[in-house]
């Protein structure tokens, strides 16, 4: 997926909730937040496939369960 081209649009890692890719507003995906857990929420920092629905993308469904996960980066 690309990042859109609103401004702030990454990654966040915080220890305290896991990443947040999204932009310095709203969240595109949260893996782990207190008391809300996953969530999934295309479009504000990164584009999402059009005719498909953002909140279910990946997984399907809404809130999702995190059994493994790997995130990289990557430097151009």
């Amino acid at each position: 997926m690309k990042i859109t081209p609103k401004p702030g649009a990454a990654i966040q890692c915080k220890s305290d909730v896991g990443p947040v890719f999204g932009n310095l507003l709203f969240r595109d995906l949260v893996v782990w937040y207190p008391g809300l857990g996953s969530c999934l929420a295309l479009g504000y920092g990164f584009t999402c496939a059009e005719n498909v629905n953002k909140h279910t993308y990946f997984t399907g469904v809404n809130p999702y369960e995190v059994i493994e996960l790997e995130v990289f980066k990557v430097n151009m």
